[in-house]
């Protein structure tokens, strides 16, 4: 039975268009040409983008907040800082 089966896969295989499996070939190059064109070419690469999500629009940041004002400057009679939790599980050089 088994020869059977390899005959009528020998025979499928030879029935098959070669002209397809050169187009499945192409197919592949093409994908891979326009691969590495996208990797190498800025310029297409933003085409792409342009075509795929829209031209990016400009963007005029106009701040209607006044400016933070600076923090105050400690003084040398505030406590020091407590350890943190790294410093008190694993010593703080202390």
């Amino acid at each position: 039975m088994s020869r059977d089966r390899r005959d009528a896969e020998a025979d499928e295989r030879e029935s098959e268009p070669s002209g397809r499996r050169h187009g499945h070939r192409l197919l592949k190059v093409a994908l891979l040409g326009g691969a590495v064109a996208l990797l190498v070419s800025e310029d297409l690469r933003k085409q792409l983008l342009d075509l795929l999500f829209g031209a990016e629009e400009e963007f005029d940041y106009s701040s209607t907040t006044a400016p933070a004002e600076p923090a105050p400057e400690t003084t040398s009679d505030t406590q020091p800082r407590r350890a943190g939790w790294w410093s008190r599980r694993f010593g703080g050089g202390e």
